[in-house]
């Protein structure tokens, strides 16, 4: 085979590499998807174990936080890095948020005379129910934008 012969060869070849590197790459929708499905994924095992929400909460950041985004868009990546801050800020809170502490409040709120103490646990876990949503929703924004689909995901905690 001469040199001009070898040349289609190895146009050929290189061309199937090239072809065969850009497939191995995720798409950032199917990089987002992968990581989107995780976290459903983990998401059900927290409602069929029924966890507290406080358990939950740690449980998910957790798991979150040692998913690979490396193939994410940055922007995701920031969104996704902000919704495990707000789960892991939330399972502290969530924790506050008992019968008991309700009564030492309503005790604080009466000898004080301050009613603004009453319920301050609550208020601070439903707060962070909220960011948690608002950053959960900034997330799946993000990954409509890049075409990926967002599987349902939502947390049944005690």
């Amino acid at each position: 085979m001469t040199v001009m012969n070898r040349f289609p060869l190895y146009c050929i070849l290189l061309s199937i590499a090239i072809c065969s590197s850009i497939a191995s790459h995720a798409s950032p929708a199917s990089a987002i998807e992968s990581v989107l499905n995780s976290c459903a994924a983990h998401t059900r095992l927290v409602n069929d174990k029924q966890m507290s929400a406080a358990n939950a909460a740690k449980y998910l950041s957790g798991e979150m936080q040692k998913m690979d985004t490396r193939a994410c868009p940055p922007e995701f990546r920031l969104a996704f890095q902000q919704h495990i801050n707000a789960w892991r800020d939330g399972s502290t809170l969530f924790a506050r948020d008992k019968t008991l502490r309700s009564f030492l409040e309503g005790l604080a709120a009466g000898y004080f005379r301050d009613a603004s103490l009453f319920g301050q646990a609550h208020r601070k876990a439903k707060a962070a129910v909220e960011q948690i949503n608002q950053t959960y929703n900034q997330l799946s924004s993000i990954a409509a934008a890049y075409g990926a689909r967002v599987p349902e995901s939502t947390v049944y905690a005690k």
